[in-house]
Formats: structure tokens, C-alpha cells, sequence
């Protein structure tokens, strides 16, 4: 409901919502709770929806689609990961997008996916 109602209003702004999907968010442990000390530890909130979208002009579009180790995924979402990877891919391809799947495995433990990446850029 949350992700419908953002899609609504950022459609009302005028730009277009493509809605594909994916897994549900993780929570996971982050690197630096593995020190062993007893000090508070950091969570790392892994969501899929950090894809990448590149426009690279004269109609070359990638998708840098972040995928999950089993290992990493929730026992009740086993064997959906790369379930949903297939579909996400599939719905960007769809879209002129070529999808290239990345382990984020690593990457999502250290705090930080492609968004925390991009989600600052400063407007010109």
C-alpha cells in the first residue's frame, strides 16, 4: 500500500512509475556488528528497489539490478531471490533497459546500495 501510494503521487507530478517485481525488504546484520565487542550494533535495511538505471544517450539504457546471496535471504523467501531477479529483468528489458545482475550481497552489508550512491546528486 505504501509503495502504491508513492508511485500515485509521483505520477501526479507527471513522470512515469514502472512498478517491477522484487523481493520484499531484508534487515540483516552489518558488517561492523561482527567485532565481537558488545557495543550497539548497526542494521542494514536491503531492498531491491536500489536498481540503478543508466541512460547513456543514442537509446543505450542499462540496469545495474542487485541481486542476494541464499545465504542472505530471509528462510521464508529461499529460492525467490532469483525468482524475482528474472521478472525484474524481464520488466526493465521491457523498457529498453539492458539488466545487468550484481551481487549485493557484500555491498548491502557495508551499509549502503546503488541509491546511497545517487540519491544526492545536486540539480545543475
Amino acid at each position: 500500500a505504501h509503495l502504491d501510494a508513492a508511485a500515485d503521487q509521483v505520477q501526479r507530478l507527471g513522470l512515469k512509475v514502472v512498478r517491477v517485481p522484487m523481493l520484499p525488504p531484508q534487515l540483516w546484520t552489518a558488517v561492523d556488528a561482527e567485532d565481537g565487542s558488545d557495543a550497539p550494533k548497526d542494521a542494514v535495511y536491503y531492498s531491491p528497489a536500489n536498481t540503478l538505471l543508466v541512460n547513456l544517450g543514442k537509446g543505450r539504457k542499462l540496469a545495474f539490478l542487485p541481486s542476494l546471496s541464499e545465504t542472505a535471504v530471509s528462510p521464508g523467501l529461499k529460492g525467490l531471490g532469483p525468482r524475482y531477479t528474472r521478472l525484474a529483468a524481464r520488466a526493465l528489458r521491457a523498457h529498453g533497459y539492458r539488466p545487468i545482475v550484481v551481487d549485493a550481497t557484500e555491498l548491502g552489508r557495508w551499509l549502503g546500495l546503488f541509491r546511497c550512491v545517487t540519491a544526492f546528486i545536486p540539480a545543475p
